[in-house]
Parts: C-alpha cells; structure tokens; sequence
C-alpha cells in the first residue's frame, strides 16, 4: 500500500471518529448522576469552562471527556462571546463558534469571513477553516444562542439552570 493510500484512510479513520465524537450524547459533568448545573454565562474579558463527559452507557466511548468553554471579549451583548468544544484525549478542538458583527477570519484559501462564523474540525488546518454563521443569530439573546450550540454539539443542557454573570 503506497504512503498517500496509508494517508487517505488514516483521514477517513479521524473524520469518522470527529462524526462519532459530534453524534455522541454527551452531559455536564455535574448534571450526569441527576444534580443541576448553574451553567454562567460569563461577563466582559471572563471565561467560564465546564468539564463535559460522554454517555456512561456508551460501550466504546463512555470514558471520553470533553472542554466546554465559553469566553467574552467584547463588552456588548451576544457580540464577542467564543464558544468551543475540546475532546481531552485528542487535545482537538471540535467545534467553535465566534460570535460577533466586529468578527473577522481569513481562511487558508485567503477567503475573507466576516461576522459571527463557526470551525469545524479539519485534520490538516486544525480548525481554522471557518464557515458563515446566518446574521439573524445576532438578534437571539446569548442564553438561546448558548442552547443551540450546546444542541449542535449534542450536549444535554436538560439538567442546567443558565445564568448570566452579573459584572
């Protein structure tokens, strides 16, 4: 088998495993055995990171552990916040959004993207290809915006009380 072919299926293995970790049912740490999580939305210049496990009933996967943070750099509402996913055994960011109107980011390809935008994993850019998000997400209060992306990232939010932190 020639290197290139060697390299093509070791891509498919990790992408397939990046679509296995995404589609897993995960939970917070704290709200897995039943108990609520106050999840904190964090102020200006503050960060906030939560510790996210797999499904404990997941043969394959039930000792995957997962980063959650949330940060807020700007000082205007949903503006300025990143949300990101962190698989703990890979070190490999998963998934992130940039929200924001002043959000810029210059793809590998020179492609410009303003506004808010989301990375996906990519095994030879390590997430830093990133993809438009629709502007009417800019209307939505940061709570509803957190739900969705804690929804895209299968993160069962059932078990959480939101709470914006107050500055």
């Amino acid at each position: 088998m020639k290197n290139s072919d060697n390299t093509v299926k070791m891509n498919q293995l990790e992408n397939e495993l990046y679509e296995r970790l995404m589609e897993l049912p995960k939970f917070f740490e704290h709200a897995s055995n039943g108990e609520f999580l106050t999840y904190i939305i964090p102020g200006y210049h503050q960060k906030k990171r939560y510790n996210v496990i797999a499904d404990p009933h997941d043969i394959n996967f039930r000792t995957e552990k997962f980063m959650h943070d949330i940060y807020h750099a700007t000082e205007d509402g949903p503006d300025g916040y990143s949300l990101t996913l962190v698989s703990r055994s890979s070190n490999t960011v998963l998934y992130r959004w940039d929200l924001g109107k002043g959000q810029t980011h210059t793809n590998p390809d020179g492609t410009e993207i303003f506004g808010s935008h989301m990375h996906c994993f990519d095994r030879f850019n390590k997430s830093s290809v990133a993809v438009k998000i629709p502007d009417y997400l800019d209307t939505y209060s940061i709570v509803s915006i957190v739900k969705m992306y804690l929804n895209e990232c299968n993160i069962s939010n059932d078990s959480v009380i939101f709470q914006e932190e107050l500055v």
